[in-house]
């Protein structure tokens, strides 16, 4: 499912962040640092997995690499919006 807004990227990646972190998601905005609601790595994984399914994208390397330098819920928007772009391109050159 390929969403073109910023602004629903940002609530999807929310209630992600928030349902694995069990954090509120009212509380919660492009700009909160991951470390705030105690997102660790494994969360991460868990996460990267259920946008993975929920996106119907595959996460190549450097979006992975993307994720674990993040450090807000907003670094997550920019690196969905890549991935989803690269997938995009890929899907268009396949047909």
């Amino acid at each position: 499912m390929y969403i073109d807004s910023r602004t629903a990227i940002t609530q999807k990646l929310i209630a992600q962040v928030a349902a694995a972190a069990g954090a509120d998601p009212a509380t919660l905005t492009a700009e909160t640092a991951l470390q705030d609601v105690g997102f660790d790595s494994i969360l991460l994984a868990i996460t990267l997995r259920s946008l993975e399914v929920e996106f119907s994208i595959e996460f190549e390397d450097e979006d992975i690499a993307g994720f674990f330098a993040a450090s807000s819920i907003g670094d997550y928007v920019g690196v969905m919006q890549r991935a989803q772009s690269r997938q995009t391109v890929r899907s268009a050159a396949a047909s």
